[in-house]
């Protein structure tokens, strides 16, 4: 445990004697659950992505799109053939409309009746491209400006 979450503790919740050890070796072993977890997520990536080094993937082609989040799309959308149109796929994910008299927002939800795990990979997913993207301009336009 590192000496900053000891004088945390400390700080902020004094224990009495008799817990002390008790919740030293709770948090102790946290942390190293913690570790664990993280190396094995590290290991679970590393195969993702040499798994999908065998599908040709465009989604990897998107500045800020990993294997993993192409591989939760790709998995979730399944064979793109079976859909004849890119409509035919917006279409399969059901967006709901906003609209009150002429007017309809262009911000759209979707539905619960689209794949879960789909709307969370698309919408974490098109942050994190915007955020790439974003960044980018900022990076090419500081780079003219001479900044």
């Amino acid at each position: 445990m590192s000496i900053y979450s000891k004088k945390a503790a400390h700080k902020f919740y004094r224990l009495g004697p008799d817990l002390a050890d008790s919740v030293q070796f709770i948090l102790e072993n946290t942390m190293i659950n913690i570790r664990t977890l993280k190396s094995s997520l590290k290991e679970v990536n590393k195969a993702i992505a040499l798994e999908m080094k065998g599908f040709c993937n465009p989604l990897l082609s998107i500045e800020g799109i990993g294997p993993v989040y192409a591989a939760g799309i790709f998995a979730s959308i399944g064979n793109i053939k079976k859909f004849s149109s890119d409509d035919k796929i917006a279409n399969s994910l059901v967006w709901k409309r906003k609209q009150s008299g002429k007017f309809e927002a262009e911000e759209k939800r979707l539905t619960r009746e689209a794949d879960r795990y789909l709307k969370v990979l698309l919408s974490r997913g098109s942050h994190i491209a915007l955020e790439c993207t974003t960044r980018s301009i900022a990076l090419t336009t500081e780079r003219n400006t001479g900044r």
